[in-house]
């Protein structure tokens, strides 16, 4: 170690090796404590992000499925982040299952558990590999875990859930439900380094790795473990317990009811009916801007925010959301605003002062 800098191998005996892997284990404890979790019922490994976490997961599936000789439905949604999307895409002999959600952004759960059932009937040896998405990284809709228990009902179906956007965007992200075999994250995303993450595994199961080496983290993971990179997990968590999230809450419902107006017909938000919302996000379109228009816009006027989708070379992608729910005249429209933990009142007028200079401009 260097200061506060934890440089050592973890699996190194030396002095300074030893000091990282007391500083590993002591994160570990403190990401189980945070989450109330019990190592007897999950495990704890880490990883680059939530696009090698959920890969992981997903590849496991598939050589399980091929060595039980089983087939493999893989259950998600449009719109879906693309490290689940893609992937489950990319393992073509498995059977897909897509799940629905309503116009809104939220889940289907009726519709999509009677028609789950009766794919699994089909095929009664299969394994069933539910993917849920906890909060949109686009629209920003929260969709509680307790609401898919359920398909705990529907044999040999295992849940595996995007955590990714849960921390710090609405009150109940420290809940995890027992039921879950999967819980995947992406630290940066509350804070922490980036090029780090982690994932809860339910207790019993012998994960297929996804990268081979050296056999680290119990041969999950393949790999000199990144310690600085854990230990800034645990800062990132601790300086979230003191965030005031509910006040954040207040203030971006105050910028939804304020671009309510601003828009009028220019555009339109996007979820702001769904049954639970976050925090931070809000979506939103243009009815005559595609995103890389309007993002060229905001940007000369020092705002900073995001398309709904991906662009490639400035050109407007269309959103796989939006599409999802209806919206194709306007796909490749979506916008998004991320408001920080750390986001003041201050800030919010400011915000909406450049807004409204903006909104003059648009068609």
């Amino acid at each position: 170690m260097s200061g506060d800098v934890i440089f050592a191998n973890p699996s190194s005996q030396h002095t300074d090796g030893k000091q990282a892997r007391k500083s590993i284990n002591q994160s570990k404890s403190f990401i189980n404590e945070y989450y109330s979790v019990k190592e007897t019922d999950y495990s704890l490994y880490f990883h680059s992000g939530a696009t090698e976490g959920l890969n992981t997961v997903i590849h496991h599936f598939v050589m399980r499925s091929e060595n039980e000789k089983r087939p493999l439905i893989l259950a998600y949604a449009q719109g879906d982040h693309p490290a689940v999307v893609e992937t489950c895409k990319f393992y073509q002999k498995a059977i897909p299952f897509i799940l629905k959600r309503d116009s809104h952004g939220d889940y289907l759960h009726d519709e999509n558990f009677k028609e789950l059932l009766e794919l699994q009937r089909k095929h009664p040896t299969a394994l069933i590999l539910y993917n849920h998405l906890w909060v949109h990284n686009e629209i920003g809709v929260v969709s509680l875990l307790s609401e898919i228990r359920r398909f705990k009902q529907i044999p040999d179906l295992f849940i595996n859930v995007d955590a990714v956007q849960s921390v710090g965007k609405f009150h109940q992200y420290r809940d995890l439900d027992p039921v879950v075999d999967f819980y995947t994250f992406s630290a940066h995303k509350f804070g922490a380094l980036k090029g780090i993450g982690f994932s809860f595994i339910k207790a019993g199961t012998i994960l297929s790795p996804l990268v081979f080496g050296g056999g680290q983290q119990g041969r999950v993971r393949s790999g000199t473990e990144n310690a600085m990179g854990v230990h800034s997990i645990r800062l990132a968590l601790e300086d979230m317990s003191n965030k005031d999230l509910a006040g954040l809450g207040v203030l971006k419902d105050e910028l939804v009811e304020f671009l309510r107006v601003e828009l009028k017909d220019k555009g339109g938000l996007v979820g702001e009916k769904a049954l639970h919302r976050s925090f931070n996000t809000i979506y939103f379109y243009f009815n005559k801007l595609t995103s890389d228009i309007a993002l060229a816009m905001f940007d000369v006027s020092g705002v900073e925010i995001s398309a709904g989708s991906a662009c490639s070379s400035g050109t407007a992608k269309d959103s796989e959301i939006l599409l999802s729910l209806g919206l194709s005249h306007v796909s490749k429209n979506g916008l998004r605003i991320s408001l920080g933990p750390d986001f003041s009142r201050d800030q919010l007028q400011t915000l909406m002062k450049a807004l409204s200079e903006i909104f003059k401009r648009v068609p």
